[in-house]
C-alpha cells in the first residue's frame, strides 16, 4: 500500500521565486501543483514572497517543505 504525502516545494533565485506543492509517494514526486513563478524583486523576503503564495493557494499549506535558494558567489571568494 502506498502512502501519499504533500510538501511545498520553492525553488529561490536572483530573478524568481517558484513554487508549488508536490505529491510525494513512496517516496518519490509523483505530482506537481498549484505551480507560481513570482519576480523575486517584488519581495523583500522569503517569508513575504511564502505569505503570498500561501494567500493565492486558498486551501491549507502542507506542514512540510524542501526549499532550494541560489546565491551569488564573487569568483574566487
Amino acid at each position: 500500500m502506498s502512502r501519499m504525502r504533500e510538501i511545498i516545494v520553492a525553488d529561490i533565485g536572483g530573478t524568481h521565486a517558484r513554487f508549488a506543492i508536490a505529491q510525494i509517494e513512496d517516496g518519490k514526486v509523483s505530482g506537481l501543483d498549484n505551480i507560481i513563478k513570482m519576480r523575486a524583486s517584488d519581495h523583500a523576503s522569503l517569508q513575504i514572497a511564502w505569505e503570498v503564495y500561501g494567500e493565492q493557494l486558498e486551501r491549507d499549506m502542507p506542514r512540510e517543505a524542501s526549499i532550494a535558494v541560489a546565491f551569488f558567489k564573487e569568483h574566487g571568494k
